[in-house]
């Protein structure tokens, strides 16, 4: 059926204070969505030129806390939380890596963004769930909780596969084409 072609998918995760920025996980995991012929949007490689999380410029960002130049610390970090927010507006479904021995302070705040999106949000948890915030039980379908990447990308095959209709109330399918105007849409071979 491959129902995941084509969809953005957002990886959120802790970076700010992660010892790699992040960048570990969200690389073993890309040619893995691939594979789903998913688009994948890392925040450790926006597609923007503007607010970027690589090592130069968190260096950077801390050497503005460490010289109290908070001013121009907030100013980045304006652009750099208004540019993820965009990347998980434009997300069709999400999956979080939630390290609770990690500080998530705008992974958390992406979380809020897709819920209220109504986005799929697959919570990937490499303590366990039972480590994950209470708070989330509320928040989320806990059936969208994995301990096990494996586990993860099976439920993501079921979807693709259409094997799994169990929460399709957030996973939407849009049909792009019939956005275009009748005149744009290819000519059929007759």
């Amino acid at each position: 059926m491959n129902r995941l072609k084509g969809m953005r998918v957002y990886t959120a995760g802790s970076m700010d204070r992660a010892p790699d920025g992040g960048v570990g996980w969200r690389t073993w995991i890309t040619p893995k969505l691939q594979k789903f012929g998913c688009v994948i949007i890392n925040p450790c490689q926006k597609p923007i030129d503007i607010a970027s999380e690589d090592i130069e410029n968190r260096q950077y960002r801390e050497q503005l806390l460490k010289d109290g130049k908070y001013d121009e610390l907030s100013e980045q970090m304006k652009i750099l939380r208004i540019v993820d927010l965009r990347c998980v507006d434009i997300s069709d479904f999400v999956i979080v890596h939630f390290d609770t021995k990690q500080y998530m302070c705008g992974t958390l705040e992406e979380i809020v963004t897709a819920n209220r999106e109504k986005k799929p949000i697959l919570i990937y948890s490499p303590h366990g769930i039972n480590e994950i915030y209470h708070w989330m039980f509320g928040m989320l379908p806990h059936k969208l909780f994995f301990d096990d990447w494996d586990k993860l990308f099976q439920y993501l095959e079921d979807i693709d596969s259409g094997k799994n209709n169990e929460h399709l109330k957030r996973w939407v399918w849009f049909d792009y084409s019939k956005l275009e105007p009748p005149h744009l849409q290819p000519t059929p071979n007759l």
